[in-house]
């Protein structure tokens, strides 16, 4: 893994695909080894990115706990939160979006209520789906 980081990116421009992940592959994909698909040369990035120590990465993996760049890097990764920028977006927009339509809780509920219903009922949203006639 480590020489798959070290490696010189030949390819600038190359794009790289979105790795996807089915649920039901998650339990397989953590209990097995990281695949080296998803290490690349920008994953030095990370390093740069926190003023991280590279050093370590030359010893044996073995060696890296006694190392002080290792250590103080693990430290400062450890202490990062992890945040879901994109579902707390989401939970603020909706919450911003439900201010403006109504303060009153029963009628946000019955609001949300008619939405399901008419998502049950109509239950293609795309574009094309829409333009079709309803018959």
């Amino acid at each position: 893994m480590v020489q798959k980081i070290l490696e010189e990116d030949k390819e600038e421009e190359k794009k790289y695909k979105k790795f996807y992940l089915k649920s039901e592959e998650v339990s397989n994909f953590v209990n097995n080894e990281l695949p080296t698909s998803l290490l690349l040369a920008k994953s030095m990035m990370m390093f740069k990115r926190f003023g991280l120590s590279t050093n370590f990465l030359k010893i044996d993996p073995s060696e890296w706990n006694t190392q002080n760049d290792y250590i103080q890097g693990q430290q400062i990764i450890r202490s990062l939160k992890v945040v879901n920028d994109t579902a707390e977006r989401g939970v603020k927009l909706m919450e911003e979006f439900n201010e403006k339509i109504t303060k009153y809780e029963d009628q946000k509920q019955f609001l949300l209520k008619t939405v399901q219903d008419y998502r049950r009922k109509y239950p293609g949203h795309s574009r094309e789906k829409l333009k079709t006639p309803y018959t």
